[in-house]
């Protein structure tokens, strides 16, 4: 999956803040990150982390690296999870 993530031409990193990331979880995403942007791979990270606290979940190397090529886009409102009707 790592190997596919880095080549892909436009990638979609969903959720990168959602936990507390393990080493072997950051030192994946920063190759990852690393590679995509030592080759001009566009890349959309999501979060509900802003972009300032990424060090509190990732190193602050990793979290550098993320901000580091971003243009940060906010969305606002509530969550509307669990409010779909299934059918």
């Amino acid at each position: 999956m790592e190997s596919r993530a880095k080549v892909t031409p436009f990638v979609v990193l969903d959720d990168i803040g959602v936990r507390s990331a393990t080493d072997a979880f950051r030192a994946d995403l920063h190759s990852i990150v690393n590679y995509r942007t030592a080759n001009g791979l566009p890349t959309v990270y999501t979060s509900n982390v802003a972009i300032g606290d990424l060090n509190t979940v990732f190193d602050a190397r990793l979290a550098d690296r993320v901000r580091d090529m971003c243009a940060v886009v906010p969305f606002v409102g509530r969550s509307k999870r669990g409010l779909r009707k299934t059918q």
